[in-house]
């Protein structure tokens, strides 16, 4: 019987879902926007201190680094997000995949796949980790 009394006290202390799905997918439109404008102020915000991007070519960007370095894309610009599949890891922790549709000047598509990771930090949602891949 403790035991069981234990595991609802846990429960009732705070392991509550994550916001909705849709909280996310917009999250995730907000970055992208960001990116594209090079928007420093909305990227500190939505990106944690502790943030590490391993992009599609290997490399690995802090926070620091996306907010110090060129807009996002080059020449492409991205057309839409895929496959956004958001998966709820207690009230702290989300994790974010699909795919990342860009477009090139020459109306050229290229496909990116990625998996962003979440962590409430105080009453917000900071993005703590993100990997690209491209897609073959």
């Amino acid at each position: 019987m403790r035991r069981l009394l234990i595991a609802i006290v846990f429960a009732a202390a705070g392991c509550a879902t994550a916001p909705p799905a849709t909280y996310f997918a917009e999250l995730e439109q907000s970055w992208l926007a960001a990116l594209q404008a090079h928007d420093t102020k909305a990227l500190n915000e939505l990106l944690d201190d502790s943030f590490v991007d391993s992009t599609f070519r290997g490399a690995t960007r802090t926070k620091h680094d996306v907010l110090n370095g060129p807009p996002a894309g080059g020449a492409y610009r991205s057309v839409r997000l895929d496959e956004l599949k958001v998966r709820g890891y207690g009230s702290r922790t989300v994790i974010v995949t699909g795919v990342n549709v860009l477009e090139g000047p020459s109306k050229d598509t290229v496909r990116v796949r990625f998996t962003d990771v979440f962590c409430k930090s105080g009453l917000r949602w900071r993005a703590v980790s993100a990997q690209e891949t491209l897609e073959q």
